[in-house]
């Protein structure tokens, strides 16, 4: 019983490091894309509470 408990420890440490290995090298999106989508919902030189721009901007 305790092999098998070793057993699917081992596995699920070993899947674990190798999501973090993949999630390190995995492609970034392009900047056209993160352009676009901070233009769409970026707000830095609003400030909300006011209801005009930020005077830190």
């Amino acid at each position: 019983m305790n092999n098998l408990l070793d057993t699917f420890l081992n596995l699920t440490v070993f899947a674990f490091i190798g999501l973090l290995v993949w999630l390190y090298f995995r492609p970034l999106p392009s900047d056209e894309d993160n352009q676009r989508d901070t233009e769409n919902t970026s707000r830095t030189n609003e400030d909300l509470v006011r209801g005009r721009e930020s005077e830190n901007a």
